[in-house]
């Protein structure tokens, strides 16, 4: 399990939950209902960066590097977490609500790399209309 020792310095401390600039961090980010979210973890496997799960707002969050997702078209249910934006990030102890499916700790890097998420968006939504 990860500890406090281990996180990066945006994610607070324990179970609490911030509310971070995207920019800020150092990555921007794209979400997608938990759904299609669970069939892009599939896809990716060992290609995937961290991972943010919100059950109150039924979305998973990968963190991808600044600007990468400005030259895809992504399905119409993924959402691009950009500057000026803010986003929920949760401390490492699991809490209510929102919490880390993948932490970016322990040798994962915080951030997926776009071709492969673009990739597996694209299968995870076969058939589905672009944006």
């Amino acid at each position: 399990m990860p500890t406090d020792l281990d996180r990066p310095a945006w994610i607070p401390p324990g179970a609490a939950v911030r509310w971070v600039h995207v920019g800020d961090a150092g990555w921007h980010a794209v979400s997608v209902p938990l759904i299609t979210g669970a069939t892009v973890l599939t896809a990716l496997g060992d290609d995937t960066g961290a991972i943010i799960q919100d059950d109150g707002g039924r979305q998973m969050t990968w963190l991808i590097r600044p600007g990468a997702a400005d030259t895809y078209r992504l399905p119409a249910d993924a959402i691009v977490v950009r500057e000026p934006s803010r986003l929920h990030v949760p401390g490492l102890d699991r809490g209510d609500g929102i919490w880390w499916c993948l932490p970016p700790t322990g040798g994962r890097p915080a951030l997926t790399p776009m071709p492969a998420l673009a990739a597996a968006l694209a299968a995870a939504t076969a058939g589905r209309r672009p944006r």
